[in-house]
């Protein structure tokens, strides 16, 4: 890949580019087709994490797959029906020839008559059998480590390759992809993501989730670069997901029940066959369904919520957000990304549809975020990002949940104390500002949930003061 672009890109419209991949392939539908090939091709971004999950945990709008930039021929000849073409840039050359196919890393695979993408190749630099990390050149590693097989035989990259290519700008989809993945990850498995985030992302929030034991990896030309085997924790088979005592209990998990198949039923958010609801324990009464305040019943280990509920909640973030706007706006006048998202969380918010303008308008916020000059202007931004985001909140009783509740209070009060010189006194005035907005329905719904999760550096801190102050606030009718 060069960093020249050639001419005779073409800007897709983002509802195109979506009609366009809504029938991409699964991956069993590619290692069919690539039975027998000898190059170390495999399934990469959110269809690998769930290959190594055991189950689909959320609907994908692509298939992505990783080969060596080598031996994308024997890959392309077996496809010879379908058309190749390249992408860069937000550019996409349609039948790439050689030039653009050098300038480039991506290939979407295209079905001719119909116009479908059906999947998605990254060509990826390599020396020989040795796989070379497109983030940092000095991460060498063998194919033989970095690839992994479901019991059915389909290759997809290690979940902590998975995560790092993740982290280099974090949507929502790809939070909630680590937060399902990182429960299922043994101590090797996070010692490796951790020192990999440490070298390529140093500071990076996902840090402080994984924890201290992380060590940095370290530079190894060769391809004697291994990591230890999994442990018996950590084996994942496709419809399974094991440990030794045959239970774990998070996204993808095997609670131990059996299907209506016969075999183990695996519990996780957005389960696309079976009972689609989080298993968790008994209540005290005996049974396993809980009702919240919204009068919306569900399984233990499951919060209740209803599409008011998100309204609430949303609307909390929005104006949390709006408060801080005047900030970013300073910084970048004339970029109205931030705005646009709190436009879109406000309709929400108001009663329109929870779609596709909230999860644009957010991640494009987010990029916004990277484009400030300043860190107060970039944590204005992000308030913004996790107002559109807040309508994304998830039914699971989770500590990290509270963040869609809060995020944009916390990240808009540390806007207000970048922006004041660091002066925590502006952060506390933000945060009472926050506590006084929320209604009792937002409340009512952050109590369903855990205390907010530890680390996340500031922001996270004042997720845990926002959160705190907001749960000893006394209820209407009580005593202040």
């Amino acid at each position: 890949m060069t960093d020249f672009l050639p001419p005779g890109g073409a800007v897709l419209d983002d509802d195109e580019v979506d009609a366009r991949w809504a029938h991409a392939w699964r991956p069993e539908q590619v290692a069919e087709r690539l039975s027998g090939v000898r190059t170390p091709w495999c399934v990469a971004a959110g269809w690998a994490l769930d290959l190594f999950r055991g189950g689909p945990s959320r609907p994908h709008g692509d298939l992505e797959i990783a080969v060596p930039a080598a031996a994308f021929r024997e890959i392309r000849d077996r496809f010879p029906e379908l058309a190749c073409d390249a992408v860069g840039s937000g550019q996409v050359w349609a039948d790439a020839g050689a030039e653009v196919l050098a300038a480039t890393h991506q290939t979407w695979f295209r079905d001719p008559a119909s116009g479908r993408y059906l999947f998605d190749v990254f060509r990826e630099p390599h020396e020989g059998g040795t796989w070379i990390c497109r983030r940092d050149e000095s991460l060498r590693l063998s194919y033989d480590t970095v690839v992994e097989r479901t019991a059915d035989g389909i290759p997809y990259l290690a979940p902590e390759l998975v995560l790092l290519f993740k982290a280099k700008a974090v949507r929502p989809k790809d939070q909630r992809d680590f937060d399902g993945v990182l429960p299922l990850l043994g101590p090797e498995r996070r010692d490796r993501l951790g020192g990999l985030l440490e070298r390529v992302h140093p500071r990076h929030p996902w840090l402080a989730a994984i924890g201290d034991r992380a060590t940095p990896v370290t530079g190894d030309p060769s391809p004697t670069c291994e990591w230890a085997q999994p442990t018996a924790l950590e084996v994942r088979a496709v419809g399974r997901a094991t440990t030794e005592d045959g239970r774990v209990s998070e996204e993808g998990s095997v609670t131990g029940e059996s299907s209506a198949t016969g075999g183990p039923s695996v519990a996780g958010a957005s389960r696309v066959s079976g009972d689609s609801r989080v298993k968790g324990a008994s209540s005290a009464t005996g049974g396993s369904r809980v009702a919240g305040a919204s009068g919306v019943t569900a399984d233990a280990g499951e919060v209740a919520l209803s599409k008011q509920d998100l309204r609430e909640v949303t609307g909390f973030a929005a104006a949390c957000a709006e408060a801080v706007l005047e900030v970013f706006e300073a910084d970048r006048p004339g970029d109205t990304r931030p705005r646009e998202a709190l436009a879109a969380a406000w309709a929400f918010a108001g009663g329109g549809e929870r779609g596709k303008l909230l999860r644009d308008t957010a991640w494009a916020a987010l990029k916004a975020a990277k484009s400030a000059d300043t860190p107060a202007a970039s944590e204005a931004a992000r308030a913004a990002m996790a107002a559109a985001g807040a309508a994304y909140l998830h039914p699971l009783a989770k500590a990290t949940q509270v963040k869609h509740i809060l995020g944009s209070g916390a990240h808009a009060a540390r806007a207000a104390e970048l922006a004041a010189g660091d002066d925590p006194g502006r952060a506390d005035e933000l945060v009472g500002q926050a506590v006084r907005r929320a209604t009792p329905a937002v409340v009512d719904v952050l109590e369903r949930f855990p205390t907010a999760p530890a680390g996340g550096g500031r922001v996270g801190e004042l997720t845990r003061v926002l959160d705190a102050a907001l749960r000893s606030r006394p209820s209407a009718g009580e005593p202040a």
